[in-house]
């Protein structure tokens, strides 16, 4: 008998294109559905299978498509969630709760993100127990960020500055003061006879300066209120003028106007100056003489005078003036302060030489440091000029900047320190008057030039 044949027919789609895996299986070229053939009754049974039955290559194909998939959604998922991380790192506002004395901004610094200002109000030089040089900065920083969430803050700040390296040293916030709207003239400091530095802030607020710690305290208006006359404390306080010696003039809440004297923690009801000293002791002291007689022409005269004087009591300057118009000889008047001033003798400091708005600086028994006009002209820019205090004679004379002829002067180890309104502050050799060291408080604190 013949054997019958039958065509094997996928029994999943149909197709008649198979291929032989093995006695009696197949797999279908069409769909890829197994199916086995059962040779008794040419029965076709069929089951489905996704790759059992497959090549050892085909299985590592689709083993090596999976993998890939899977690290393409993970690098996907990574990628957002690292996205979303550094925005929230970026918008995220920096704490700044303190002025760090590591990092001084003190030129504006504009970022994308973030702007930084420093205004400096006022410097104020000073020298420390070891006779260091230092730069006291008054000033406010503003901080914006420009960026989401949009955030200003101001605050009122102290930097002290290591004049001889331009090093910042202590910087901090000062509580209750606000300089946003304030002048050089908000500020008044002062350093006393015995070393204690002053502040007062709007004439009402008096602050004492730290040399260790370089830090400053508030002065209570009640500190002084066991003292006669000052029961109520005070409302207004100043300086009394350098004149009249290391003191306050304050206004109490009951009208009173005394004059306080904290070396020797003593309070005048009235005028000063008039005391006998209980230790007096013989002073040199100089002055340029003032402007009263219209003869004089402007030109001024350096005087040098002796009087008694005894530390942290009044005192009063003594004031001459021109009597005469000879520049060669002239004589001078001191009727006003004469008794006030305790004054016991004085003369023509250096004769022969006139000078034109003069300052005088600083001086001790070596030397006498004073900036003035050479000419009259308006156009004349000043002299800086260091003069010997034995003799009179000129060790040396250097040209000012425009803009230093307001300078402050204290004499420190081997020369002076200088400040000046432009926010200058610089050290100035005692040997031949050359620049040392230069900063610019205003732009950049800690900004250093040095000069061989």
């Amino acid at each position: 008998m013949a054997d019958k044949f039958k065509v094997i027919k996928c029994p999943q789609c149909g197709s008649v294109k198979n291929t032989k895996l093995r006695r009696d299986r197949y797999s279908c070229n069409n769909c890829g559905a197994h199916f086995i053939l059962d040779s008794g009754d040419v029965n076709i049974n069929h089951y489905h299978h996704n790759g059992d039955e497959h090549t050892t290559e085909n299985t590592s194909q689709a083993a090596s498509a999976n993998t890939q998939k899977k690290w393409i959604y993970i690098g996907i998922i990574g990628s957002v969630i690292i996205g979303i991380f550094s925005s929230y790192i970026t918008v995220l506002p920096t704490s700044d709760k303190s002025f760090s004395n590591k990092t001084a901004p003190s030129r504006t610094i504009d970022t994308e993100k973030e702007e930084i200002d420093t205004n400096v109000i006022k410097v104020f030089g000073f020298v420390n127990s070891d006779n260091r040089p230092f730069a006291c900065v008054f000033g406010n920083k503003e901080r914006k960020i420009k960026v989401s969430p949009y955030k200003e803050s101001m605050e009122s700040i102290i930097s002290i500055y290591d004049v001889s390296n331009g090093k910042q040293v202590f910087s901090k916030p000062i509580e209750g003061i606000n300089f946003s709207s304030a002048s050089s003239n908000y500020i008044d400091i002062r350093q006393f006879e015995n070393g204690d530095i002053y502040c007062i802030f709007n004439g009402n607020k008096l602050y004492k300066f730290n040399q260790q710690s370089y830090d400053i305290s508030e002065v209570s208006p009640e500190t002084y209120n066991h003292l006669p006359g000052m029961e109520s404390g005070f409302i207004e306080i100043r300086f009394v003028p350098e004149y009249d010696g290391d003191g306050f003039y304050l206004l109490t809440e009951t009208g009173k106007q005394p004059y306080y004297y904290p070396i020797i923690g003593k309070v005048y009801p009235g005028s000063t100056g008039n005391e006998k000293l209980p230790k007096a002791q013989k002073r040199t002291a100089y002055t340029f003489t003032g402007l009263v007689a219209p003869h004089a022409k402007e030109r001024v005269f350096l005087i040098k005078y002796n009087q008694f004087q005894q530390v942290g009591y009044p005192t009063k300057k003594a004031i001459f003036t021109v009597r005469n118009e000879s520049s060669d000889n002239p004589s001078f008047s001191d009727f006003f302060t004469s008794k006030n001033a305790r004054l016991i003798s004085y003369s023509n400091f250096t004769p022969g030489r006139f000078y034109f708005s003069p300052n005088l600086l600083a001086y001790n028994e070596k030397s006498v440091l004073i900036s003035f006009k050479p000419t009259l002209s308006s156009e004349s820019g000043y002299n800086l000029q260091l003069i010997n205090a034995q003799n009179g004679e000129i060790k040396w004379t250097v040209p000012l900047e425009k803009g230093f002829s307001n300078a402050s002067a204290t004499i420190v180890e081997g020369g002076y320190l200088l400040t000046a309104q432009n926010g200058k502050v610089w050290l100035v050799n005692e040997t031949d008057g050359q620049t040392i060291n230069l900063m610019d408080t205003f732009h950049n604190p800690i900004y250093n030039l040095m000069y061989e």
